[in-house]
């Protein structure tokens, strides 16, 4: 059966289950392994977006906010009139003096900050002070343009957030198939029908696309639906009592007719 037509099937036709219970359980991976770079792909790309929107606002902003500045022999020299406060907030600021008239001792009015002077870089959190010396770069020559031709480059993060992505979507159908298979047992037991945990799970791989399908269309559309679990594994398992119906019931004709004078 081809991937698209398993696809519909899986949504629409029960009885197509009787031959993915035929299967093999590889068949059952490769067509989870498709839905999920279709589908890891298609979310991915509104995270794309978003991303390298905020990258080019970044830039925009270096570009714009930014004094010219050099780091050479392990010593920062910044081209404006110090000193430069980047933030400040009530319990933050972003400060930068190259001058020598303040010191790191301006963070102590705030919960976090960070202070850069021409020598060292200090970072405050709440429960901590970090602070990096420069001439740990003492071979490195850094300048404005230089950074500023090097953001772009952020963009790449998009391939890790699609790798990652689609690890994360195969890894958690996977799970999400396992927790199906779990509440199958208690659904063969009510069916009084029986196809083993190894078939339960198989089949718990395609009942799930359309939670997969719906999942999407609210990710995508931004929709939070109340009690979206419920919605998410009761699907599944419907299709897996119909199933388990289906199949008794077609096991239940065959001896009927065996049984026929």
């Amino acid at each position: 059966m081809r991937p698209l037509t398993t696809f519909i099937h899986s949504i629409s036709r029960v009885e197509s289950y009787q031959h993915f219970l035929k299967s093999t359980f590889r068949n059952a991976l490769l067509y989870l392994l498709l839905l999920t770079l279709v589908f890891a792909g298609v979310a991915s790309i509104k995270d794309t977006i978003g991303l390298s929107t905020g990258i080019d606002e970044m830039i925009e902003e270096f570009a714009r906010e930014v004094p010219e500045f050099e780091l050479k022999n392990g010593i920062l020299s910044v081209d404006a009139q110090m000193p430069v406060i980047i933030e400040e907030t009530p319990n933050r600021i972003f400060i930068i003096d190259t001058s020598g008239s303040l010191d790191k001792s301006v963070l102590d009015d705030y919960d976090e900050g960070v202070f850069i002077s021409q020598n060292d870089y200090t970072h405050k959190t709440d429960y901590e002070i970090q602070t990096y010396k420069f001439s740990a770069l003492s071979t490195v020559h850094i300048t404005k343009s230089d950074a500023q031709s090097w953001l772009p480059y952020l963009k790449w993060l998009n391939v890790f957030i699609f790798v990652f992505g689609f690890i994360f979507f195969f890894f958690g159908k996977l799970i999400s198939a396992f927790i199906v298979s779990i509440l199958g047992l208690f659904l063969e037991f009510m069916a009084r029908y029986k196809i083993g945990f190894a078939n339960l799970y198989k089949l718990s791989i395609y009942a799930l696309t359309l939670s997969m399908v719906l999942q999407l269309l609210f990710r995508l559309a931004n929709f939070e639906f109340p009690n979206v679990g419920i919605i998410y594994y009761g699907l599944p398992l419907f299709y897996l009592w119909k199933t388990l119906e289906y199949l008794r019931s077609q096991e239940n004709q065959k001896n009927d007719e065996l049984n026929k004078p």
